[in-house]
């Protein structure tokens, strides 16, 4: 099986190379001729991933770029447990140590030709305090202080960096963009920067990073600002915490349908299923509300005689709906803890994108959403809307891979872009939800699923 360079555990890769975006490689960014010469890099810091691209700075063509796993998912797997982790003894310099090993392995690879001339490393704010050795203890709490929102000029010899390797293949500064606020990184700033750059977005538009820390941007075009918010959404949509999840490797399952008393699965690589990855889990409960196997209220319906065969309980005791068996003969199978967690995980996105809205001033919007990063990208519009993330069916729902790496090749090439970037990050609007009342009330609403479309005789 071939499978894409980098993984970002999208749930969707094939048997040929996974779309390009989707694995983190830009081909959103076209060719931009400068008056440089020699090459800069970019780095893209995701708490799952870490992806870098080597640019020639006179045609702006792509050499080279690669990927590989953030090492810090040894220690934690997301961003909250990392600021918990940060906090022990040499935790922050672990974590540190840990995202510049992955930083030189990915630059590595990327083969670069000479020392690089320019470049710009972007990533969540949290994913960027632990590159440059800051502390994390004001982002555990309200209000929420970061050491530093950055949009600076970086110079490597202040980096606690103990591999020669990163100095030989870094210049002497990088830039590192601004970030919106301790949860809204420079990594969702890139990504606006990128829609309204290379795809010349002239309208309202919202903007999606879905995954353990959802980000969520709403840019509204008359008065050019950005609202952003962060929602804590959990390990649902990545696969993790569930009763069979796995992240988006061979053996997979990615995508799950019902169909005339039967469950169709799709596995990644086409082996036998191993387990269950975000994407498969999303489109498996999408389509359970559709056969009416799962109530609105997210429960198993024990009464469904057309899926009964399907239907088991696990050694605990719970009831759950098996999807297919392992080569070992294992029943594969979501329980109803999983599905009440992906439909919380749901909630809060849904509740998160309407507070900001309302305080956006743009409560009935319909526009164009875009959702990035590796997951949002392979997320089905339609079964994303039979969960109940986005409730208004009129949107216009686009997948656009790694706008977050698209935006710092901007930023790379484009050095007149930088004070367009730090206009925005200056007059954004963060949304607080953890006391928003609003958000509170709308979670509890968002909680029940849409109603079924369809009928299961």
């Amino acid at each position: 099986m071939k499978i894409c360079p980098i993984c970002t555990n999208c749930g969707l890769c094939t048997d040929a190379a996974a779309d390009i975006e989707v694995a983190g490689i830009i081909n959103t960014t076209q060719p931009t001729k400068t008056s440089y010469s020699g090459c800069g890099i970019i780095v893209d810091i995701g708490t799952t991933t870490v992806y870098a691209a080597c640019y020639d700075l006179s045609t702006g063509q792509i050499i080279s770029q690669s990927g590989t796993v953030n090492k810090q998912t040894q220690y934690a797997p997301d961003v909250i447990s990392r600021i918990q982790y940060a906090q022990s003894q040499m935790g922050t310099q672990a974590l540190h140590y840990a995202v510049i090993y992955s930083i030189d392995e990915v630059i590595t690879k990327c083969n670069i030709p000479t020392q690089p001339d320019k470049a710009v490393i972007t990533g969540n704010t949290v994913m960027l305090h632990l590159f440059a050795g800051y502390g994390t203890t004001g982002m555990m709490q309200a209000p929420f202080i970061p050491e530093s929102l950055f949009g600076i000029d970086l110079p490597v010899s202040l980096l606690k960096i103990q591999k020669q390797n990163i100095h030989d293949l870094f210049p002497d500064t990088v830039y590192i963009p601004p970030c919106l606020s301790a949860f809204d990184g420079a990594d969702i700033l890139c990504a606006v920067l990128s829609v309204l750059t290379v795809r010349q977005q002239q309208k309202n538009f919202l903007l999606l990073d879905i995954g353990t820390n959802c980000e969520i941007a709403f840019y509204d075009s008359e008065k050019e600002q950005v609202f952003c918010t962060a929602v804590a959404a959990g390990p649902a949509f990545e696969g993790g915490g569930m009763n069979c999840g796995m992240p988006a490797l061979p053996g997979a399952i990615a995508d799950v349908r019902c169909e005339n008393g039967d469950i169709k699965i799709k596995v990644i690589g086409g082996t036998s299923p191993r387990g269950l990855c975000g994407t498969g889990f999303v489109s498996a409960v999408a389509s359970f509300l559709d056969a009416e196997l799962i109530s609105p209220q997210g429960i198993i319906r024990k009464g469904c005689r057309k899926y009964a065969a399907h239907l088991r309980y696990t050694k605990t005791g719970e009831l759950s709906v098996m999807l297919n068996r392992t080569m070992q003969g294992q029943p594969l199978c979501i329980t109803q803890k999983d599905i009440n967690n992906l439909q919380t995980a749901a909630a809060a996105v849904a509740a998160g994108i309407q507070t900001l809205l309302k305080h956006a001033n743009h409560p009935d919007f319909h526009g164009d959403i875009f959702l990035c990063g590796g997951f949002g990208t392979r997320l089905h519009p339609i079964d994303a809307q039979r969960i109940g993330l986005f409730t208004n069916a009129k949107s216009n729902i686009i997948s656009c891979g790694n706008e977050a790496a698209s935006g710092a090749a901007l930023l790379l090439l484009r050095p007149d872009l930088k004070n367009k970037a730090e206009q925005l990050a200056a007059n954004a609007q963060t949304i607080q939800l953890a006391q928003d009342k609003y958000f509170q009330t709308q979670f509890i609403n968002c909680m029940t699923f849409p109603e079924n479309k369809k009928s299961c005789p």
